[in-house]
């Protein structure tokens, strides 16, 4: 048992009291205090705090049993606003979004290649300021998306091979400039924080989230926190080896999970088959794929047909190692159409142990573009819910 100090309950008592009213939605001082299991009185004080730095406020009289009827509190949503930046292949957004990762206004990259750090935090730092002058509330934190290697606790880009970056420094440049605090992750990451504050992962304990994009990488949730490993690099498991003769993935190996089922693989597919004439412009990318999928375009879909061997062997991989109660699939390959999704089931079926397979569910994700914004969002968010008194 650990024994914390007078202000690390408090703390922890805070985060309690601000989730238990957000996911409630409406609730009682007096419900408040029986889901918790704290007193009247820490519940009364909390509350007054929460109350007075508008995260939370009261709203209306509730039903009575007999007595005087309670006064409701609800979630302070539209209260603060938070900026969300996202740096992928795809697109380099910055969002100003509420505290439930609605998006206000979205500013979009036009950057010219090449994509260095200075021009591209450089945007990222122009289009914030922007932002943050034009909103009508006070901007409290940023939560910055990056797909690549990310030491989260000093927010540094490590290796991001898609952009050619090496030791990027985005928390200290982002946090000098918009003089705000900047949580910074990978892509997955905050994906998979999206997905628990806001997504198929809320209210859910644990779950996997495995994101199919031009790479594929996962995130492990379990009790409200990310697995992050060692050195924050757990669950790569695109580079899990399905074919040891597969074709050579960009980290050296060959027949990773990555190399033969991700995007980048289904692109070298369809230039490799003289396909290109299928898309509008020379260089394809997964939201012109995924216009294809929409579309329902019979060759497209054939190729992702092939891939879903992979898909489902991968998963049936992750089902046998980590043993989740749940997976969601995030991605292009969401928006398949369901016969796709029948053959991806049909290989873990066959292929996962069939004790684990049977506990484990395996759901595909609603939020794809969303999921991103909500996510880097999230970043800062989750912050926020955690320990609300050192942002007032």
């Amino acid at each position: 048992m650990k024994i914390g100090s007078f202000s690390l309950i408090k703390e922890l008592n805070t985060s309690l009291i601000l989730n238990t009213v957000r996911e409630k939605k409406s609730i009682s001082r007096a419900e408040i205090a029986k889901l918790t299991g704290l007193t009247a009185a820490t519940v009364t004080n909390i509350t007054g705090k929460l109350i007075e730095y508008k995260l939370i406020s009261e709203t209306r009289f509730g039903k009575s049993n007999g007595g005087r009827k309670p006064i409701m509190l609800e979630f302070n949503g539209s209260g603060y606003h938070i900026l969300g930046v996202v740096i992928s292949r795809q697109e380099i957004t910055v969002s100003l979004t509420d505290l439930n990762s609605n998006p206000i206004n979205i500013k979009r990259g036009a950057i010219e290649p090449p994509l260095t750090p200075d021009k591209v935090l450089g945007w990222i730092a122009k289009e914030g300021e922007a932002l943050i002058k034009e909103s009508s509330k006070r901007v409290l934190g940023i939560g910055v998306s990056m797909e690549g290697l990310i030491d989260d606790k000093n927010g540094i880009c490590v290796l991001s091979s898609g952009f050619g970056w090496k030791s990027v420094n985005i928390n200290d440049y982002l946090s000098k400039r918009l003089k705000l605090p900047v949580f910074v992750n990978n892509d997955v990451k905050a994906l998979a924080k999206g997905e628990e504050l806001f997504g198929k992962g809320t209210k859910k304990d644990s779950f996997i989230l495995l994101y199919i994009s031009y790479g594929i990488g996962a995130a492990l949730v379990n009790n409200g926190k990310i697995y992050r490993g060692n050195s924050n690099y757990a669950c790569e498991v695109g580079h899990i080896t399905l074919d040891i003769n597969g074709p050579v993935c960009n980290c050296g190996n060959r027949g990773c999970f990555q190399a033969l089922a991700s995007g980048e693989a289904l692109i070298e597919k369809i230039q490799s088959n003289h396909l290109d004439g299928l898309f509008e412009k020379k260089e394809i990318t997964l939201s012109d794929i995924s216009k294809k999928i929409k579309e329902g375009d019979k060759i497209i879909l054939e190729l992702i047909e092939k891939q879903a061997v992979y898909i489902g062997t991968g998963i049936a991989n992750i089902i046998n190692i980590f043993n989740p109660s749940e997976i969601i699939i995030n991605g292009y390959i969401s928006n398949a159409p369901d016969y796709i999704r029948s053959a991806i089931m049909k290989e873990i079926d066959e292929k996962a142990l069939p004790g684990v397979r049977e506990n484990t569910n395996v759901i595909f994700s609603h939020m794809e573009d969303e999921g991103k914004y909500k996510g880097a969002a999230g970043l800062f968010i989750s912050r926020l819910f955690d320990n609300p008194e050192i942002y007032f």
